[in-house]
């Protein structure tokens, strides 16, 4: 990710998803330097979906099960919300919402599990 896209992601979004904003670089199949730290790395479908979504570009990822898909748009979403949320309470305006819309009940389920 470019310097800009990590500044505009609420460090509070990164920690949730155990990004760290110092080094949410790129890995390679043979580093397993993130299961040691428990820092996770982006792969680069993520790390290019993310930068896409952050800067309003529409995105389509399509690779395979259990890549990290859900990734490359749960955090553009979150970061989004909150940074609305941030500015609505400064400004008293309403903030942003977004509906996360699954395939099936078990994926649903994955997902919300990993937000909470």
């Amino acid at each position: 990710l470019t310097p800009d896209t990590l500044r505009a992601i609420p460090s509070q979004v990164l920690k949730l998803f155990g990004l760290d904003a110092m080094d949410a670089g790129m890995q390679n199949e043979n580093d397993s330097n993130h299961h040691t730290t428990g820092i996770r790395k982006l792969f680069l479908h993520q790390s290019q979906a993310i930068e896409s979504a952050m800067n309003g570009i529409h995105t389509v990822v399509c690779t395979g099960t259990g890549s990290g898909k859900s990734l490359c748009f749960l955090l553009p979403v979150l970061a989004k919300a909150f940074i609305s949320l941030r500015q609505s309470q400064n400004c008293l305006k309403l903030g942003s919402a977004a509906i996360l819309l699954f395939p099936t009940k078990a994926l649903a389920q994955d997902q919300y599990s990993k937000l909470s």
